[in-house]
């Protein structure tokens, strides 16, 4: 890359800037960029590796990795004192890296949809923790030291392997919201009962909250969580309002992959199912919603060349069945 003339800091920040330039990062373009960025949001990039001089970016409050194929994070993460939210969702992590147990000052640490089994002791090192996110893994038990994280008021530890919790639990003082649904209880953990300041507990399984979740995953393109929320009951025809009151989505729209589209459809995911197509307006108040009174569905929409050729094979499928 022609940096072998700068100084060692130096040419770790022209790696950094000429890293970002290829994965088309806005917010690592240039020397300015890269000083001022508190805020770093690197989705949907296919990374399986983030490089080692990250901390480059010294400045970092917030840095939202999810969506990638991370297994593992560089120790140099250690070097990003800053730091406050760290999101690491919908990637390939086994246990939380052991580097994140360095990070004193982060306050919200979100692991959803990976394929963590095991929370280690260090846990309990992450004493300004106040939002936890560890939700559909395969924990099966956690550490007693779950307890030292006094100042965690959500923990969402839904779509686990838990079958009790730790004594110390009952240690999380200021915890106010816990959702445990689709775990192994035989019974509400006692110990539940003696968290003081706990409002909000989801436990019992929300069907409205299960049809979510579904599409949340189907975001994510993660094949195995859809298929076993659905095998729970999740509606794979469900008409999400939530994000746009102005039109709905359902998973099929929302599905990216062949593997994510046959398992959608083999569930009695409808294609036909039709939504108004909108259009959005910039004026001087802001942005207007248009309808045009046109719609849409699965089999009309434009998808990639890989998964045009699979509906069209789909669609031939039906007619030599309809006769």
């Amino acid at each position: 890359m022609g940096f072998w003339f700068l100084s060692g800091n130096k040419r770790r920040r022209k790696r950094l800037i000429a890293w970002g330039a290829k994965y088309k990062i806005v917010s690592l373009k240039d020397e300015y960029a890269l000083s001022n960025v508190t805020h770093l949001k690197i989705n949907h990039k296919r990374l399986d590796k983030l490089p080692a001089y990250i901390d480059c970016a010294e400045n970092i409050e917030v840095l939202d990795l999810c969506y990638n194929q991370l297994s593992d994070l560089p120790r140099e993460i250690a070097g990003l004192k800053k730091l406050r939210e760290l999101h690491l969702g919908f990637n390939q992590f086994r246990r939380i890296p052991q580097v994140v147990y360095t990070l004193s000052n982060l306050e919200v640490l979100t692991l959803e949809a990976n394929e963590i089994d095991h929370i280690d002791e260090e846990i309990g090192k992450l004493q300004k923790l106040k939002d936890l996110n560890l939700m559909a893994n395969q924990i099966r038990e956690l550490p007693a030291n779950i307890g030292n994280l006094k100042n965690l008021t959500r923990l969402n530890l839904a779509i686990n392997q838990l079958t009790d919790l730790p004594a110390a639990f009952a240690d999380l003082e200021n915890l106010s919201m816990l959702e445990l649904w689709l775990n192994q209880f035989s019974d509400m953990p006692e110990v539940v009962k003696q968290l003081p300041k706990l409002k909000n507990l989801h436990a019992v399984l929300d069907p409205e909250q299960l049809n979510k979740t579904l599409i949340w995953a189907v975001v994510g393109d993660n094949v195995h969580l859809a298929d076993k929320l659905i095998a729970r009951g999740a509606d794979v025809n469900y008409k999400d309002r939530s994000s746009d009151s102005s039109i709905f989505t359902t998973p099929l729209f929302e599905a990216k992959s062949i593997s994510m589209i046959t398992l959608l459809l083999t569930m009695g995911a409808d294609p036909f199912l039709e939504r108004e197509i909108i259009k959005r307006i910039k004026t001087r108040e802001g942005e207007v919603v248009k309808m045009t009174g046109k719609f849409e569905s699965f089999i009309t929409m434009k998808h990639p060349k890989e998964i045009e050729k699979y509906k069209q094979a789909y669609l031939k499928t039906l007619k030599m069945m309809e006769k």
